[in-house]
């Protein structure tokens, strides 16, 4: 049977979290900025300083081989530049726990806002505590999260009495085709500039999230799971590429069979709420070379080529009744239905056979010794 690997993608109108490229080293574990330090105080710019309202958002990427990806942020951190006299400013977050899978698109979540002095900032961290997730089919997975840290250089100026909105994107990449996942910023997608929508926990309670429950592969029976709230969603009305399947039962669950296509999009709808998830297929390249080799026309030469020769021509391990074959030029019968023809070998340097079945052409090319002549 053929194996296809699901590509799944969970566009849910949620919070998303954005993520930074580049990695940085050196940051200190415990990092100040000695006189010019300002409050911690959540709300209000001290003298000379302004206010920075920290936001995550998520890159795509391979968010979507998971149901979940919740990471805990603990702590978040800025560096002065240079002309500012460097040093660090570093806030505790009270263990913040976002799912990035939710947070996609320029959906971002606040994670905390925070009292800066005045000047430029060049380098911003997050430290992050725990990662959890579960892929599509319910398997739990360990990313790896290098040094604990995520840092990104993006640099950013607070002026007195300034709110800036600075966002922090998070993203997760697959290392080729290992099955691991690594946990890594995106510089592009991040900084001050970066539209965002920001959603609070009111909103995202009257979202639908739909997830599938276990394996998906196209041709079988599949089921999604819809809730909103943490609550099971019934009779919400699902279309699969196009089409209405049964709507949701008492547990927000509904079973229908994937179509035999390449991509399946299902989209849920509950009165003004509605979600979408999407599901791609990918075919393996063990499978695909497989399928060649199953159709490619191939010759052989059968026994020893002296005085008469034989080819034998095959198709996916069959032989090949009616194949032209041709000897140096000179057409000399088709193969029977066992795919072979035995002609005489001419008196030439070299042996060209080629073998013609409709607009397919293969040849064989043989050296000949005078004795072979």
């Amino acid at each position: 049977m053929r194996q296809h690997t699901l590509h799944a993608l969970v566009v849910a109108g949620v919070l998303l979290v954005a993520g930074c490229a580049g990695g940085l080293s050196g940051t200190p574990e415990s990092a100040t900025t000695g006189a010019s330090q300002v409050s911690d105080s959540p709300t209000g710019a001290p003298t000379g300083g302004g206010s920075v309202a920290f936001y995550i958002s998520d890159e795509q990427n391979a968010m979507g081989d998971f149901q979940h990806l919740n990471v805990t942020v603990t702590r978040v951190g800025f560096e002065r530049a240079a002309e500012d006299k460097g040093g660090w400013v570093e806030r505790d977050v009270d263990n913040a726990t976002v799912d990035l899978t939710a947070l996609q698109g320029p959906n971002a979540t606040l994670i905390g806002q925070y009292n800066l002095s005045n000047g430029t900032y060049s380098t911003v961290f997050v430290h992050v505590g725990n990662v959890n997730a579960t892929l599509q089919n319910g398997e739990e997975v360990r990313v790896k999260l290098p040094s604990e840290k995520l840092q990104i250089q993006k640099p950013f100026t607070v002026d007195n009495g300034s709110t800036v909105d600075f966002v922090f994107d998070i993203t997760v990449h697959k290392a080729g085709k290992s099955g691991k996942y690594i946990l890594k910023p995106v510089i592009g997608e991040s900084g001050t500039d970066v539209p965002i929508e920001p959603t609070d926990d009111d909103e995202r309670e009257d979202e639908l999230q739909a997830t599938f429950l276990g394996n998906v592969t196209r041709g079988d029976n599949a089921t999604i799971d819809v809730k909103r709230g943490g609550e099971p969603v019934a009779n919400a009305t699902v279309l699969v590429n196009g089409n209405t399947v049964e709507p949701t039962d008492a547990d927000g669950r509904t079973t229908f069979e994937v179509p035999d296509a390449d991509e399946v999009a299902i989209e849920m709808t509950a009165g003004d709420a509605e979600t979408e998830l999407e599901a791609e297929f990918e075919t393996h390249e063990a499978d695909s070379e497989a399928d060649t080799a199953d159709d490619e026309l191939t010759a052989t030469f059968v026994g020893t080529v002296s005085q008469n020769a034989t080819v034998s021509v095959m198709r996916g391990g069959n032989p090949v009744e009616n194949a032209t074959v041709v000897v140096n030029d000179e057409p000399v019968g088709t193969t029977g239905v066992d795919g072979q023809r035995t002609f005489e070998v001419p008196d030439a340097e070299s042996l060209t056979v080629t073998v013609q079945v409709g607009d397919e052409e293969i040849e064989l090319e043989r050296g000949l010794e005078p004795s072979e002549g």
